[in-house]
Order: C-alpha cells, then sequence, then structure tokens
C-alpha cells in the first residue's frame, strides 16, 4: 500500500502549515506534529467543534479568555474607582478592549468544512459584522464617558458627549442580544444544547423586559425597576456561560487530544499482529517487481526485489486447510437405530395426560381393586350415622307419599277408578 500523498491544501492541525504534497503519516516540517488522515465529510446535520483543528479551537478558548478577562477586569475597575477615579477608570477602559478582542477573535470566519454548511449565524458575514460592532459598543461608551468628563468645562462639547455616552450605553446593553444569540449558536456547535436554549431564553428576555423596563419607567417607575432586574439577571446569565465556554473548548481540545491519531493506532496494532505469524494465503503481488508474495509469512520482504511488502499484508489470514477427500464407509452389519430429535416438540406444548378419576381408598390395608367391586352402601358403612343415606323403602309405597293424601273416589267409581 502506497502511502496517501495530500493533493489539496489543508492546513496543519497546530501551526496552520500548508500540507500540501506531503504523505500521510509524516511529519509537518514547519511544527513537527504528525500529519493525519484527512477526516470524514461533515453533513449539514452532523459535525461539531471536536472535528475542527486544534488550532481553530485554541483561537476560540482564547477568544472567550480574553471576553472574560475583559469582565473581571470591569468588575475590578469600579471597585478600585471608589479609591481612585481615574485609576478606576484606566482599568475598566483596558478590559472592555479586551472584551472587544474577544467578540472579535470567537467571530472569526469558521474552517472551510463548516462554512461550507452556511449556518444561518456563524457564517453570515453580516451577523458576525453585527456582533463585532456590539461588542465595541462599550469601548466607546468608556471613551465618551472619559472625554466628557475633559471636556466639561466646554459649553457646548461637554453636554454633546453626554448625550452621546448615554446613547453609546444604551446601544452597549442592547448589543448583549446578537452576542447572547451567537454565543449560544457557539454553544451548540460544542454539543452543549442546555447551555445554548439558556441563553437563548436569556436573549429573549433581555429583550422583552428591556423594552418593558424603558415604557414602564416613564409610566410606572416601581415595575419598570422589576423589569430592569431581570434584564440585568439575563445579562448575568450570558456572563457565567462565557466564562463556561473556556471550559467546554478546553474539553473539546482534551477529547481531540486523546482520539488523535486513532486510526494509525489500530493499523499499527493489526500489522504488529500480523508480523508474529501467519502467511499470505492469497494472490498477491508485489507492488515493486510484481512476484507473488503467496506462502510468505506477514511483514516481511520480497525475496525478488527486497522491498519490505507490509503495507500489502496487515491483516493476519489463515493458512489454506488441509481437504480430507477420503470417501465415508458405510458398516451396514450393525443395529438399526431409531433417529430421535433433540427436541421433543415443536410449536404447541403437547396435552397434558388425563387425569385420574379413580375412587381413592378410605383403608391403606385394602387394596384398589377391592375398593372398585365394593358397592355404594358398603362404602357408607364407613361413613360416620350422620353421612350415611337414609334407607331407601322396601315396599311399592314411596317415601314421599303420605297415606292421608290419598285421591279421593269420585261417585261411580271404585277404588281402582274404574266405573261398574
Amino acid at each position: 500500500m502506497q502511502p496517501q500523498v495530500i493533493t489539496e491544501s489543508r492546513p496543519c492541525n497546530q501551526c496552520d502549515y500548508d500540507l500540501v504534497g506531503l504523505t500521510v503519516g509524516g511529519l509537518c516540517p514547519e511544527c513537527g506534529a504528525p500529519i493525519r488522515a484527512k477526516r470524514r465529510a461533515i453533513g449539514p446535520r452532523e459535525g461539531t467543534m471536536t472535528d475542527a483543528p486544534p488550532s481553530y479551537v485554541k483561537k476560540i478558548m482564547g477568544g472567550f479568555a480574553m471576553m472574560s478577562f475583559g469582565v473581571l477586569g470591569a468588575l475590578m475597575g469600579l471597585v478600585v474607582s471608589v479609591f481612585g477615579a481615574s485609576v478606576g477608570q484606566m482599568i475598566v477602559l483596558l478590559a472592555s478592549g479586551l472584551w472587544l478582542g474577544g467578540v472579535w477573535v470567537i467571530t472569526g470566519p469558521r474552517p472551510p468544512d463548516f462554512a461550507d454548511l452556511e449556518n444561518p449565524i456563524l457564517d453570515a458575514a453580516r451577523t458576525r459584522l453585527l456582533v463585532r460592532i456590539a461588542g465595541g459598543m462599550w469601548l466607546l461608551f468608556l471613551v465618551l464617558v472619559l472625554a466628557g468628563g475633559l471636556a466639561s468645562g466646554v459649553s457646548i462639547l461637554g453636554p454633546t458627549l453626554r448625550v452621546l455616552s448615554g446613547i453609546a450605553g444604551l446601544l452597549a446593553f442592547v448589543g448583549l442580544i446578537p452576542i447572547s444569540i451567537y454565543v449560544a449558536e457557539l454553544e451548540f456547535w460544542m454539543s452543549n444544547d442546555t447551555g445554548g436554549w439558556q441563553l437563548r431564553g436569556a436573549a429573549w428576555a433581555m429583550t422583552i423586559f428591556g423594552v418593558l423596563a424603558m415604557v414602564l419607567f416613564l409610566v410606572v417607575p416601581f415595575f419598570g425597576f422589576w423589569a430592569m432586574v431581570v434584564v440585568l439577571v439575563a445579562g448575568a446569565v450570558l456572563l457565567r456561560h462565557i466564562f463556561g465556554c473556556v471550559t467546554q473548548a478546553q474539553w473539546v481540545l482534551r477529547y481531540q487530544q486523546q482520539n488523535a491519531g486513532r486510526s494509525e493506532r489500530i493499523t499499527q496494532r493489526l500489522r504488529d499482529r500480523a508480523e508474529r505469524g501467519g502467511t499470505v494465503a492469497g494472490d498477491t503481488p508485489c507492488l515493486a517487481c510484481g512476484y507473488n508474495l503467496r506462502g510468505l509469512p506477514f511483514g516481511g520482504r520480497c525475496p525478488e526485489c527486497g522491498e519490505s511488502y507490509a503495507d500489502l499484508t496487515p491483516y493476519p489470514a489463515m493458512p489454506d486447510p488441509v481437504k480430507d477427500e477420503t470417501p465415508i464407509e458405510v458398516d451396514e452389519s450393525g443395529v438399526c437405530q431409531q433417529i430421535r430429535p433433540a427436541v421433543t416438540h415443536v410449536g404447541k406444548r403437547p396435552a397434558p395426560p388425563p387425569k385420574d378419576d379413580s375412587p381413592i381408598p378410605l383403608s391403606g390395608d385394602e387394596e384398589p381393586e377391592a375398593a372398585e367391586r365394593r358397592s355404594p352402601a358398603d362404602h357408607d358403612e364407613d361413613l360416620p350415622e350422620d353421612f350415611q343415606d337414609p334407607p331407601e323403602p322396601s315396599g311399592p309405597e314411596r317415601p314421599d307419599e303420605d297415606p292421608d293424601d290419598a285421591p279421593i273416589p269420585i261417585e261411580g267409581e271404585d277404588e281402582d277408578g274404574r266405573r261398574p
């Protein structure tokens, strides 16, 4: 089996070096990473981030890490601003820059195998641009706030910057909605369906209750305050999932490392097993000189040209069995035996044997035949007096007849009912 040559442009999994012209199983000339076989084709309903190159997964993990540090930096800047306003504002400004950088990284184009699927959210250029603009609104908001503070003494510029900063802050809050939708789609791609649905719910909550908060603040400020609380809770859910996406990306990398080179390890294991014994059973020509390798041991070299044929015989084969063509002799001197099937019945089970309704003898000393010859009256003698049947009448008179109930004779008839 000749080594597979990469004929199309394909980046290295570690350093993105173009591997065209190199062979599968070799090493990358740039970073020394092993060159693996190409993954199977990805269909529209399959393929997760585990099928993406590790370099891309690392980039996604770095983007979420930058966003996480941006959130932590903003919180730390708010605490520091209590003691020093200028220092706290600079920390918040740097944190917003980290946030924008992380959003810019995670919204980058996906690998070509996945970009061809044209996901309406992850692979749409306009959607990715909208998410990047939403991520940069926080940086614009802070810059306008700082500029408004510096130009507070100017009569026209100060109020204008304050109005612009208010609009930018509102747009920054609204921008959390497309960011939530995009991160939810990334979690679906990471096989975290629960997190994806939670983020979609948070996006809907920010949309609905945000509108209610703006309306209710003008009518009923009390209800508007609680609507704003719901918006803040939904934003906290987004921040929690951003921290969780870093862990999800780490699990994806760990899974890829465990499965890296799995097919190569299986092939090598089979080849090592084949080299321990067995011979080539079929007609297998040598790739170099065409010599028939039938009958030679596995994993050896061709006796004609000396080239190794280990790739041609990766699987062990059993030698051809020796056929015994001796005719079978029949011995007719023995006694014929009946062939009984191993299965006693097929289909329904046979009917049970009939029940024996013969009377059971009451005395252990009496034989069954003698008990059958006895009359029912003889059996009654063995029973107590209360259980015996009354004796039958011996005369013509029946026991149920009463002498006083005799028929009354009709006039003109004798006792037998005859007329004279």
